[in-house]
């Protein structure tokens, strides 16, 4: 349970989140850590920061540091789900979203992202009925979680073969309708 002081604290690095002023939200997260190092979602903050810096290895560190506290909160496991897919890890990030889906279905960036770790470890069917899904949903979330995924692991990463890169950008312009 965060007290008073950490939801303050947490207040501000969401502030800092949405002014886009990553070195602030960094050095709250910080003293977050500092202070609130017993409660999971103090992690949390710290690894989304991590996460949004690019640096998944110590976003996951954290991650791991929150779940020891508590395995069940759904907001970590969605954002360990997304490092999974930052670092190529699709089947680990299959099983954490497929984990968040199960405790929120209805959070259609989760399920978005689901849908391309399905698409990742080559399971098209679970791919189109989670892209599908997470559409129905809410369409505008869903789309900005594919387009954003799409934009950081498939069209700027050396390591996927243009032959995928191309097919995955055609399966995901067929579901957006583009």
């Amino acid at each position: 349970m965060t007290t008073s002081l950490e939801e303050s604290m947490i207040s501000r690095i969401e502030l800092y989140f949405s002014e886009k002023k990553m070195n602030e939200a960094a050095e709250r997260a910080d003293d977050l850590i500092t202070v609130g190092n017993k409660d999971p979602i103090t992690w949390y903050e710290k690894a989304k920061v991590l996460y949004l810096n690019d640096k998944f290895d110590d976003s996951i560190y954290c991650l791991k540091m929150g779940l020891d506290i508590d395995k069940t909160p759904a907001e970590l496991w969605q954002l360990v789900g997304y490092n999974m897919l930052a670092v190529q890890k699709f089947s680990e990030a299959v099983e954490a979203l497929e984990y968040v889906k199960s405790m929120q279905p209805r959070n259609a960036e989760a399920v978005a992202a689901l849908a391309l770790a399905y698409l990742y470890v080559g399971t098209l069917m679970r791919f189109e009925f989670n892209l599908k899904y997470a559409m129905d949903i809410d369409r505008i979330r869903a789309m900005k979680v594919i387009i954003n995924f799409f934009e950081r692991s498939i069209e700027k990463n050396p390591s996927i073969a243009n032959e995928q890169r191309e097919s995955a950008r055609a399966a995901i312009q067929n579901l957006l309708g583009k």
